[in-house]
């Protein structure tokens, strides 16, 4: 399977199925898609059932694989089974589902939290901490940027207040093509 299915493209599948279910309600905005998809989720089971699956658990994560199995199955569960086809390819993506939560066990259960984890560690939200409302902060929730240099001694020397600085309305026609009504 995984000359027919790289990473990035897993991760395009995951992501335009999802999106057709979002947008569109329905399982894939092009017959191609549900090709891909068909393809895809008969691949894995049978792969799962002959115990050599090529997939990982990495894979997974990182394709968001487990969660275009929800996606799915919470479709089919929401607008009902149109077709037999339909309930095959729902039966099939359940069948994943359950040989991966068998095969992965707990890890399985907690991917979500592995993200978050991922996330803060050595992701996009590395250097940034979620400060609750015990801790001395004015908003109930924020997010602040952790290990910030300033950018020069200026800069790190100023304090600046909310306003302090007034900014004057662009004049009726301006040349930038656009003009401010009062």
């Amino acid at each position: 399977m995984e000359a027919a299915f790289s990473l990035k493209k897993l991760l395009e599948l995951s992501d335009d199925v999802r999106e057709s279910i979002i947008d569109q309600g329905r399982l894939a905005s092009s017959p191609q898609l549900m090709q891909q998809l068909v393809l895809f989720i008969e691949t894995a089971l049978s792969e799962e059932n002959r115990d050599v699956p090529s997939i990982d658990f990495d894979t997974i994560k990182t394709a968001h694989l487990d969660r275009l199995l929800v996606e799915i199955i919470d479709h089919a569960n929401n607008v009902g089974l149109q077709s037999a086809k339909t309930f095959s390819y729902v039966t099939t993506a359940k069948a994943l589902q359950r040989a991966w939560r068998k095969r992965f066990k707990s890890e399985y259960f907690k991917i979500d939290e592995i993200r978050i984890l991922e996330l803060a560690s050595c992701g996009r939200l590395r250097e940034i901490s979620f400060i609750t409302p015990t801790q001395l902060t004015p908003t109930p929730n924020a997010w602040k940027a952790s290990d910030i240099d300033a950018f020069s001694d200026i800069d790190g020397n100023s304090q600046f207040q909310v306003g302090q600085y007034v900014s004057y309305p662009l004049p009726p026609s301006s040349s930038m093509g656009y003009s401010v009504d009062s």
